[in-house]
């Protein structure tokens, strides 16, 4: 499994997808330079509507992959790249109206 190096600073505007060695695709922030030695890839990711809420893709083409979330334990989770799934991602959020004195956002279960 890869090492996991995380940036000091997650406000970064720039998403990414790296590839570890055994070409499994994850988001990354904060540009190649947090994701040395892994490739990159740099593509739209949009929002979809879902059954629960929204879920995220990532469309490098004409096709999109869903994102999904996978555990590492530890509390430690990662979004991932699903290529060739029909099946809706288990990470889903909800998008709300900014509150004047703070935004975010929320995980479904």
């Amino acid at each position: 499994m890869f090492q996991l190096s995380r940036p000091d600073c997650v406000t970064s505007p720039k998403w990414m997808v790296f590839v570890d060695e055994n070409e499994k695709g994850y988001v990354g922030i904060g540009g190649q330079e947090f994701h040395a030695g892994y490739t990159t890839l740099y593509a739209p990711f949009s929002i979809h509507k879902s059954s629960h809420g929204y879920i995220l893709k990532f469309c490098p083409e004409t096709t999109c992959s869903n994102i999904d979330g996978s555990s590492l334990g530890n509390h430690v989770s990662l979004l991932n790249l699903v290529v060739n799934s029909n099946a809706e991602p288990s990470f889903q959020f909800a998008l709300q109206k900014p509150d004047p004195n703070y935004a975010k956002i929320r995980t479904v279960v």
